[in-house]
């Protein structure tokens, strides 16, 4: 029998966030009897996405995070490293990830992957610099590019390395099936938060970091609440913000129609409850939470600073931040009135995880046999 192969996937925090979920995503589909599966987190802010990882098989390390102790996290890092000898880092941190891909290479880890999970844009000449060396080290220690999407990709790698093909593009794939509208769930979901049928539901799922744009969120529902008072928000997730949005939406009178949901294991039915989804985010990868609405059938509108990639679906609509509350609440009652659930399209083959799945798992066996030969 063939040892199992080594992998250590490193991430940020343990938030539940779309790097959890797509790591999740893959390897609940894989074959876990080839792998030994370890993950680094740089601290559990939510309990329940560790567990999560524990349960499926994963060996779990935590390090200082970089803003606590920075060389206490680089030495933590390297020590696991050393100890376990992995045969592939396959690291999530972005600009981040030159850390371990420089720690994978001293401690002679072979196949080091380094993933594209965000296209943003740093402004200001000192923070250009500060990214683009970060990115320079991360590239130059990797052995191979992932990434979300081919903005993702540039974004980290570079144009002429995605158009050349050097940068893997691995969708954010998901089990579509558990996501496929169902009209029992929907009533089921709305019974468990006593909504009515009637109410319009605004969904939102995203941490509550500056990136998500929560602030403008909460302006785009009062907008949209004030001519259609039959309306509520629906805000999953967890994060360093929500006591501040929290507290905004109380000043605003808004706390009986905004709802704090936390982070919810049954995600995918929750969607079910939902009559339109939106993402004003300042800047994303590829989010994961898109996919997963559009396939739910749910009309989608998403801020213009979100990849177009992410459009797989007839009801999604993007729109751009420079665009005023009212611009938004309109194109939210827009998309209600005139999208029909069961018509949307979605890219089946591109986002099913099954197959995504299989090639993951193939590119990980053909690696280190390449280095056995």
């Amino acid at each position: 029998m063939k040892r199992k192969i080594k992998i250590c996937h490193v991430i940020g925090d343990f938030v539940n966030g779309g790097v959890e979920s797509v790591i999740y995503n893959y390897f609940s589909h894989m074959d876990l009897d080839k792998f030994e599966v370890h993950i680094i987190g740089h601290g559990i802010k939510v309990q329940e996405c560790a567990d999560r990882f524990t349960d499926m098989g994963f060996i779990i390390h935590n390090v200082t995070p970089k803003s606590v102790n920075f060389m206490r996290s680089l030495r933590e890092m390297k020590s696991i490293f050393d100890e376990y000898r992995f045969d592939i880092v396959h690291s999530h941190l972005t600009e981040w990830a030159c850390v371990p891909m420089f720690l994978g290479a001293l401690s002679g880890i072979k196949v080091r992957i380094n993933h594209s999970h965000m296209a943003e844009n740093p402004q200001g000449l000192k923070n250009k610099i500060y990214y683009g060396v970060r990115l320079f080290l991360g590239k130059l220690f990797a052995t191979d590019y992932f990434a979300c999407g081919e903005d993702a990709g540039i974004y980290l790698f570079g144009k002429n390395d995605v158009e050349n093909g050097k940068v893997m593009i691995l969708p954010n794939a998901i089990d579509l099936n558990a996501f496929n509208y169902k009209p029992f769930l929907r009533e089921k979901k709305r019974l468990e938060a006593g909504i009515k049928d009637s109410t319009v539901v605004i969904g939102h799922v995203g941490r509550f970091f500056e990136q998500k744009n929560h602030r403008f969120l909460i302006e785009i529902f009062e907008t949209f609440h004030m001519k259609n008072h039959d309306s509520v928000l629906l805000l999953f997730g967890e994060g360093t913000l929500r006591d501040e949005i929290t507290q905004m939406v109380e000043e605003r009178g808004l706390k009986d129609d905004i709802r704090f949901m936390g982070v919810k294991a049954d995600i995918a039915e929750w969607y079910q409850a939902m009559d339109v989804f939106v993402l004003p985010s300042l800047y994303e990868g590829f989010p994961v939470v898109g996919v997963e609405a559009q396939a739910a059938g749910l009309p989608c509108l998403f801020s213009a600073e979100i990849t177009s990639e992410i459009a797989i679906s007839c009801c999604t609509r993007f729109i751009s931040l420079s665009q005023n509350s009212k611009k938004w609440a309109d194109e939210i009652k827009h998309l209600v009135e005139t999208c029909s659930r069961e018509n949307a399209i979605v890219d089946q083959n591109r986002y099913d995880i099954t197959k995504n799945a299989i090639w993951l798992e193939q590119f990980y066996i053909g690696k280190v046999d390449e280095l056995f030969r």
